[in-house]
This record gives structure tokens, sequence and C-alpha cells, in this order.
């Protein structure tokens, strides 16, 4: 009969080991599975923010050839240097909001007034009526 008893313990041994490693098997397993969810968040914000880095590195490189296009530096001496095409006026706002050519030459080269219609020297500027001789 003593045998008996030892047969029976190394059975309830088995069974503890068994349920002992099915206990950590299952912690493990879930452990396993909060980091996997925690790295495929991670992966997706990293994903997200090399679509954006490659949005912006296409930015530049657009930027760049445009920078080296004739079209940039037209526009960098109208914007930076106020300089103008021959036959242009530049015109600048005042404070006030009217506008006036900067150019010195520009206003000497405007065209004379009608000389219909501007008054002569040592005349008033209202208009003289005609009788009916033809004065």
């Amino acid at each position: 009969m003593a045998k008996k008893k030892k047969s029976f313990n190394f059975n309830r041994i088995k069974f503890f080991v068994l349920i002992g490693v099915l206990i950590y098997a299952s912690l493990t397993f879930f452990n396993q599975q909060s980091i996997l969810a925690a790295q495929a968040s991670k992966q997706a914000e990293l994903l997200n923010t090399e679509e954006e880095l490659n949005k912006e590195i296409d930015y530049y490189k657009n930027e760049l050839n445009y920078i080296g296009s004739s079209d940039y530096i037209e526009k960098e001496a109208r914007d930076r240097l106020g300089w103008v095409l021959p036959n242009e006026t530049k015109f600048v706002e005042d404070e006030n909001g009217s506008a006036a050519p900067t150019d010195p030459a520009a206003q000497d080269t405007q065209e004379p007034a009608d000389p219909a219609t501007s008054p002569e020297p040592g005349t008033s500027a209202s208009p003289q009526p005609q009788g009916s001789d033809g004065q």
C-alpha cells in the first residue's frame, strides 16, 4: 500500500506543475500582446511622422528648384530691391493710402495735360462762354 501513496503524491505534483506552467504561459502571452499593441501604435505614429517628413522634403526640393529659377530671381529683385523693368512705374502707397510713383524720372516723363482743357497763364480755370459772334 505504500506504493499507492507515492503515485498519488506524484500525480498531485504533476497537476500543480502543470497549473503553474499554464499560469506562466498565459501571463506571458497577455504581456506580449500588450507590448505588441504598444509597438503597433508606435509604428503607426512613426509612419505618420515619416509621411509628414517626406512631404516636407518634397516641399523643400521644389523650393530649391524654384530658388534657382529666373522667376525667383526677378521676384526677389522686385520685392527686396525695388527694381522695375524698363517702361514700368512703381507705385508706393503713402500713409494716407494714396499711391504715387516713386521714380522721379517717371514723374518727368508724364504726358502734359491737354492744352485745350488746361488754363493758360493769367486766365481763370473756368471756361469762358462764347458769344454768337464766334469769340
